[in-house]
């Protein structure tokens, strides 16, 4: 697969973020911008390929914080930096800190 350079917002280097990336979330804004039913966005194809994508999907869903991405980023890294009830605010700044501490 083609990678491009990319700029991560959260260390003072370059990183390279695999294209394909990109355009599945891409697709995935597409398909399911307007949907509320996280589990309808969870089971998503294109959704589905970001998570297959491993710790290459990583860097930009860390770019890209929303609730729709909390889910897709346990699965890849096998962590949940915040206890069960945190407010969606909270968990994007505590993702922000993972991000930190694991070198993103």
């Amino acid at each position: 697969m083609k990678k491009i350079k990319k700029y991560n917002e959260f260390v003072n280097n370059d990183i390279y973020v695999d294209v394909d990336v990109k355009s599945l979330i891409e697709t995935v804004r597409c398909e399911c911008g307007n949907k509320s039913d996280l589990n309808v966005i969870w089971n998503n194809a294109s959704y589905k390929k970001v998570i297959e994508n491993g710790k290459e999907s990583i860097p930009y869903l860390l770019e890209n914080l929303s609730m729709v991405w909390f889910h897709a980023l346990e699965e890849i890294t096998g962590e949940k930096p915040y206890p069960k009830g945190t407010k969606p605010q909270e968990k994007r700044e505590e993702w922000k800190k993972w991000a930190i501490q694991n070198g993103y």
